[in-house]
């Protein structure tokens, strides 16, 4: 007993000692470093927030370069948008997962993350519900999407930025998942500097996309003055030399040189005057830029408006020309302006800008202010028909080459008629365009609430579900009818086939189910119906409905009493 009473004893003491060891190593391991990391964390993330401006400027300048030319416009800002929603599914996430993680224990008041040094709470959020799992699957779906934008010799630096490689070796030569690797059993601050890390690439990723994009616009089209392309192509960001300092330096030149280009081109050398006896025509500067500020497919009675850039130093004057159907206008203009123009009425109006040297036209279409699509007979699109829409456009008619289509289903053309075909429940935007030499150009688009459509209702001969009928009446009962909201259903619905019970007055029999296929009775069935006496219960169950497109549908049963 004695003995027992001391092996328990001295056991608390070797744990009681051990607990001191622990707390000992946790004191004076230091973990300031940890803390150093939050500062590091936050330098990361302003540097990609301005380099991610600093290429959103980028782009806004070449898309205004690019607006003399609509076709290669509409083309270059569509990938420009859809490189952008694709890179910003992980930038989001990588976003929320941190107001997540920081949202947990929140902040102290000394603007640090509470239990930043610790790693309980990443730990939780990111191994034990998967979190980390989810954001590598998310940035792998990000590269596979972005490979399409880039050629087949870059995509060895996309794999260099973002390897996403299932293992990672350590520091001991171990291999473990690469989840682990960046968020097991990592303090707070730490992963949230990895998190930066990963978004740092998804943007380095992106500019690099954008500037290939750029480059291939410049070799393909010769979209601009060769001394800007030239800027580009010679200062692209790249791997080896993307300092925030020469970023900074390439778009203040990019910005330098197309406002000397394009617009005022104030910096040329003049050359010095000459003594000369002769007269000669005022000199006229060929640099004229028209930007467009409208859209070319116009809403009535908003102002349609561009923006006259040219040398105000020169002698010159910019005569514009308005035409169309209602009027011929002329205006003159001496120094660079916003021209604006209100137009009165529907139709097409021409433009046409002009110092002497160079002519610039530009075409306009107007048509109603509020151009809508409408269901042609609900305000709503329903699951399982074919939902028929109406274009209202003045301007417009389907025979004009108008495509359509919809955020969520199919749109189909049958001769000048568009459908909707929905399968889900929730909200829909369907859009039209105009299919202009130059390129689409959406004129309409509408949001719609998709719901179920009612299932037909089963009767036969007026009687429905619950009713009672006479033995009379079964002698006029042939077949099972449906009740359907037909102003909705352009296509029939018909039953296809059901099963039938009978139930013998005072429950004395039941007749076990026949199947009956098609809407009709066969004469099994007829016969036992025309038989039934006062007291008779008859059910009609499975009653299977199909329609013109295929929809199968399975509806209420229908149980008639006979009195």
């Amino acid at each position: 007993m004695i003995i027992s009473n001391s092996k328990r004893l001295r056991q608390r003491v070797i744990n009681l000692l051990y607990l001191i060891f622990l707390a000992f190593i946790y004191i004076l391991i230091p973990s300031d470093f940890v803390d150093s990391t939050f500062h590091s964390n936050k330098s990361l993330e302003q540097l990609n927030k301005e380099i991610d401006v600093l290429s959103t400027n980028n782009n806004i300048y070449f898309l205004t370069i690019l607006k003399n030319d609509p076709a290669v416009f509409e083309e270059t800002k569509q990938k420009f948008i859809k490189i952008e929603s694709i890179s910003q599914v992980p930038l989001s996430t990588i976003s929320r997962y941190k107001k997540e993680l920081i949202g947990i224990d929140g902040t102290n008041k000394f603007g640090f993350y509470n239990k930043g040094r610790a790693e309980l709470s990443s730990n939780r959020f990111f191994i034990y519900e998967d979190k980390a799992d989810s954001l590598f699957k998310i940035l792998k779906v990000f590269k596979d999407q972005i490979s399409d934008y880039i050629s087949y010799k870059d995509l060895d630096y996309l794999n260099e930025l973002l390897p996403l490689k299932d293992y990672e070796r350590n520091s001991s030569g171990n291999f473990i998942l690469s989840s682990k690797y960046f968020f097991s059993k990592t303090p707070l601050n730490v992963s949230l500097l990895n998190l930066s890390h990963f978004e740092s690439r998804v943007e380095r990723i992106k500019i690099r996309t954008l500037q290939k994009i750029i480059k291939q616009v410049i070799v393909e089209n010769n979209a601009m003055p060769q001394e800007l392309s030239q800027a580009i192509l010679s200062n692209s960001i790249n791997s080896n030399n993307n300092s925030q300092q020469n970023v900074t330096k390439f778009y203040e030149k990019f910005k330098k040189e197309f406002e000397i280009i394009a617009v005022q081109n104030k910096n040329l050398p003049v050359p010095a005057p000459q003594k000369d006896s002769t007269i000669k025509p005022p000199q006229v500067s060929k640099a004229m830029f028209i930007e467009t500020l409208t859209d070319s497919i116009h809403p009535i009675g908003k102002p349609i408006r561009f923006f006259i850039g040219f040398d105000d130093k020169s002698s010159q004057n910019i005569l514009v020309n308005i035409f169309s159907n209602y009027e011929t206008k002329t205006i003159t203009y001496s120094k660079p302006s916003e021209f604006i123009y209100f137009p009165l009425k529907k139709g097409s109006y021409k433009f046409s800008f002009d110092n002497g040297i160079k002519k610039v036209i530009k075409e306009i279409r107007v048509i109603d202010i509020e151009p809508i699509i409408q269901n042609t007979k609900l305000p709503t699109l329903y699951i399982g028909i074919d939902n028929p829409l109406k274009i209202k456009i003045t301007e417009y008619n389907v025979k004009d080459n108008l495509i359509a289509s919809i955020s969520d289903g199919v749109i189909l053309k049958r001769g000048d008629v568009f459908y909707a075909r929905v399968n889900k429940k929730g909200i829909v935007k369907a859009e039209i365009f105009a299919n202009l030499p130059y390129g689409k150009v959406k004129v309409a688009e509408q949001q719609f609430t998709v719901r179920e459509l009612q299932k037909p209702i089963p009767f036969i001969n007026k009687t429905y579900n619950g009713d009672e009928v006479t033995e009379n009446d079964l002698k006029e009962f042939k077949k099972i009818n449906l009740k359907t909201d037909e102003y909705l259903v352009n296509e029939e619905v018909y039953v296809a086939e059901f099963d039938f019970m009978k139930i013998y007055n005072n429950e004395s029999a039941v007749l076990k189910p026949l199947k009956n296929i098609g809407s009709s009775f066969n004469s099994t069935i007829y016969k036992i119906i025309k038989a039934s006496k006062a007291g008779d219960i008859l059910i009609f169950t499975n009653i299977k409905t199909k329609s013109s497109l295929g929809t199968e549908t399975e509806i209420s049963p229908l149980t008639i009493k006979v009195k």
